[in-house]
């Protein structure tokens, strides 16, 4: 039982860090969204297209993020 426990207890841990890079990430994605409205306003392709191939490489991290949370509500915090 302490070992479940324990088990718990780091998962909440690491579930709540997973919750906060991901909010950093989610912040990153606003600043780089507003750097591409303005790349794109000023028709510089290839700022664009670095700050797009950026955004898709936080976006892809962000869902990283939300299958671990996920996996670690379901199975080791009891929540869905």
């Amino acid at each position: 039982m302490l070992g479940r426990e324990a088990d718990i207890l780091q998962a909440e841990v690491f579930h709540a860090l997973l919750a906060q890079r991901r909010a950093e990430l989610c912040d990153l994605l606003v600043e780089y969204a507003i750097k591409l409205g303005h790349a794109e306003r000023s028709h510089d392709t290839a700022v664009v297209r670095r700050k797009r191939l950026r955004i898709k490489e936080i976006g892809a991290e962000v869902r990283d993020i939300d299958r671990m949370m996920h996996g670690l509500r379901g199975h080791l915090l009891g929540r869905v």
